[in-house]
């Protein structure tokens, strides 16, 4: 465990988050949305992953063979709508959708929502 005053020590444990976002007002209440946002690990990461017959640890142990996980970027775009409907009462959707194929992710994936100001 590191903490944010000291560089951490396993580099395969580090990752950053990173977003963008623009706003375009179309009409005086309602405006269009785009962001990209992501996710990404600095290196690959080693693993144990336990390997053998199951209910069967042969004499010795379980057996754990290593294995590599390689870096990743989990990219995702959004398009959306974003509009006043009420004083105090903004209502949006949207969609999102992978930039790229790493990471198990659905093609499209539809939110909305409604929030409430007081």
């Amino acid at each position: 465990m590191w903490d944010s005053t000291s560089p951490p020590e396993d580099l395969d444990l580090v990752g950053f988050r990173y977003g963008m976002a623009a706003s375009v007002r179309v009409l005086p209440s309602v405006s269009l949305v785009g962001e990209v946002t992501g996710r990404s690990t600095i290196t690959d990461e080693t693993i144990s992953v336990p390997f053998g017959a199951p209910g069967r640890i042969p004499l010795g142990g379980a057996v754990e063979v290593p294995a590599t996980l390689p870096r990743s970027d989990v990219v995702a775009g959004s398009v959306g709508i974003k509009a006043r409907l009420l004083p105090h009462c903004v209502g949006y959707v949207s969609v999102i959708f992978p930039l790229v194929k790493d990471g198990v992710t659905a093609p499209v994936t539809p939110i909305g929502g409604v929030e409430l100001m007081f």
